[in-house]
């Protein structure tokens, strides 16, 4: 069921980080795709709306982190990286006291 859709896009807004994003999407210049967390007021206030559900990713299971695997990791990251892990691996009756899950992400537009 792979399809290859084609849009054509122009002015393109790249941002690193949500805030931007999120207030773009507030005032209308686009789509946004963040996790649900981060736009669940917006969508509860009416602000946004959720579009194209049925082309949103499936809810994710865990964090994905990306860093280089050094020998010499620091030792902030080490310690955030064991967080996770032993988060992960935790029975799902404690996950929730020690770490939550991610929502799942959706595309949101106003």
């Amino acid at each position: 069921n792979r399809r290859i859709v084609e849009v054509h896009v122009e002015g393109p807004l790249i941002v690193n980080g949500s805030t931007i994003p999120l207030q773009a999407a507030i005032d209308g210049v686009g789509l946004v795709q963040l996790p649900l967390a981060y736009v669940a007021g917006e969508l509860a206030a009416g602000r946004l709306v959720a579009v194209l559900d049925q082309w949103a990713p499936p809810p994710s299971e865990g964090f994905f982190l990306y860093y280089p695997s050094r020998r010499q990791t620091r030792a902030a990251l080490k310690a955030l990286v064991d967080f996770l892990r032993d988060a992960r691996r935790a029975p799902p009756d404690r996950r929730s006291a020690i770490s939550a899950t991610p929502p799942s992400v959706r595309p949101l537009s106003l």
